[in-house]
Parts: C-alpha cells; structure tokens; sequence
C-alpha cells in the first residue's frame, strides 16, 4: 500500500475523531528500505489520529536508520514496523484487521 492509499482508505472512514483502533503511530524511515515509510503499532489510536500521522509524512524528509535523508510522497511504500525494526508491508488487508475492532470513545 502506498502512503496515497492510506490516506485515502482512512480519509473513508465515519467518525475518525471518536473511533480507537489498534493502529499506525507516527511515521519514520522503515528500517528495512530507508526510502520507504515505517508506521509503529499503536495499542489505542483514533483513527483521525493516523490520518494525521499519514498526512504528516507526505513531503516529509526522514534520516534513515544508518544515515541519508529521504523525502517522502503518495506513491512511497508503507510498512508497520517499530523503530529500527524490519516488519510487515502495510496491505488493504493488515488495514482492514488492525481497524475490524473499534471503540467509541465519545459515546
């Protein structure tokens, strides 16, 4: 999944603000291909939360793990994966599980 399509696939979803998923942190170089995104595991994050953090990325330069800068855009590869840890491609799959339970925290 590109970084455009998870800022599209979260842009879709009904009260981002008052829904708390397991989810995507805020961005980094992922450890294995520096010049692609890296989003942590989140235990409890709204989803207007990772919408933010996506956006943020977009434009974005990051150091790699050993050094360089790398801007990123929409067409960049994500992946979750926690700081200098390699992990799983980001897919529309992993998406659709990490957001299947979701608490509403306004109600």
């Amino acid at each position: 999944m590109t970084l455009g399509e998870l800022i599209n696939e979260l842009a879709k979803q009904e009260n981002p603000q008052d829904l708390l998923v397991m989810g995507l942190g805020e961005p980094m170089s992922y450890r294995g291909y520096y010049d692609q995104i890296g989003f942590p595991l989140e235990p409890r994050i709204s989803i207007g939360r990772m919408l933010e953090n996506a956006k943020s990325a977009q434009g974005a330069t990051f150091e790699g793990y050993k050094g360089g800068y790398f801007e990123m855009g929409l067409d960049t590869d994500t992946w979750v994966a926690g700081y200098g840890r390699c992990g799983s491609e980001l897919t529309h799959g992993l998406l659709d599980e990490l957001m299947k339970h979701k608490i509403e925290v306004n109600k």
